[in-house]
């Protein structure tokens, strides 16, 4: 999982940013946070997305990794919010899925995996690694799907639910692929030291 949710910069449902915006209106938030020095600086990479908080529904998002030039995204974008869990058996198989269509739809889909459920716990070794997250639960939860692998799409209903078994991931992704873009995302990283 090269997207996989580790922790937020906001609460669990994010930050109110803009009521009742206008077109050609600019608004800017400045986050910041320490990073973990077990971390891999190179492997870090942040999702922003914006969302109507209303109903939850992605109007856009957004990804940039920690080092590189400013990431200004003026296209739509798709985030797939994948829900999996390490004790998953048929979980390899939907993350691969959901690479494959990372590689159909480039910069037009954003991947994050959450790790979250009753088959995302720890367990003995090699499963013992702890990704669970207080936000990634807290989605799990809200969104309640039937189980893992599932993934929402943009969080947006597809054939009467939110919540996607893998087969429906690409026809939710083509609904809503060619839409009017809605808003756009810069993304400015430093570091300091």
């Amino acid at each position: 999982h090269n997207h996989l949710l580790r922790t937020s910069l906001t609460s669990n449902w994010g930050l109110e940013f803009a009521v009742d915006p206008t077109v050609g209106t600019i608004n800017t938030r400045e986050l910041s946070f320490s990073i973990d020095n077990e971390w891999n600086p190179d492997s870090i990479s942040f999702l922003v997305f914006i969302n109507n908080a209303d109903n939850q529904e992605i109007i856009q998002a957004a990804d940039h990794s920690i080092s590189g030039t400013p990431a200004i995204v003026n296209k739509k974008v798709i985030l797939l919010e994948e829900f999996t869990g390490h004790l998953c058996v048929n979980c390899p198989e939907a993350t691969i899925l959901a690479h494959d269509l990372k590689q159909t739809y480039g910069e037009q889909l954003v991947l994050l995996s959450i790790h979250a459920g009753d088959l995302a716990e720890p367990a003995s070794s090699p499963f013992d690694a702890d990704y669970l997250t207080e936000t990634g639960t807290a989605i799990f939860n809200e969104f309640a799907p039937l189980g893992v692998p599932t993934g929402m799409i943009n969080r947006t209903e597809y054939d009467g639910s939110y919540v996607l078994f893998k087969d429906s991931w690409e026809p939710a992704i083509q609904e809503l692929i060619n839409m009017p873009q809605q808003a756009s995302i810069e993304i400015i990283v430093e570091l300091a030291q």
